[in-house]
């Protein structure tokens, strides 16, 4: 946004001068934009996570074999069940989603001028009345 404003200040008065201002600006505001209550829909494509990533604890049984032994066919254990941790990686999607887009209309304002004149107190506080020393 670009926009212009000069100012001049100008001192008046006497002993005083500080209690006393004018100014004078002139200018032109920035470009703002304004919806009027147009616009459009789009489509918009987001990447959504629909699975975080996880750790999977999975039961493995135990694995048996048959053997002959003495010729009778005997069933053995060969290993023992356990549990193994696996690792899921996140699963992401992307879905469309419309949305509204209201379309903005640009005003530049017109240019103004203005002007002040002023009186403004002092923080210092006056100074005591003489004192009379004939009595």
């Amino acid at each position: 946004m670009r926009f212009l404003i000069v100012s001049f200040f100008v001192l008046c008065g006497s002993a005083m001068a500080s209690d006393i201002d004018f100014d004078l600006a002139i200018g032109i505001g920035p470009r703002v934009p304004v919806y009027s209550g147009g616009g459009y829909y789009t489509t918009r494509y987001e990447t959504v996570l629909v699975e975080p990533e996880r750790i999977v604890r999975e039961w493995v049984p135990p694995t048996y074999e048959v053997r002959m032994i003495n010729d009778r066919p005997v069933t053995v254990q060969t290993s023992p069940g356990y549990w193994r941790d696996f690792y899921l990686a996140p699963r992401y999607e992307t879905r469309a989603v419309r949305v509204w887009v209201p379309a903005p209309v640009y005003v530049t304002p017109r240019p103004f001028f203005g002007f002040g004149f002023g009186h403004h107190y002092s923080h210092r506080s006056p100074a005591p009345p003489p004192r009379d020393h004939r009595r």
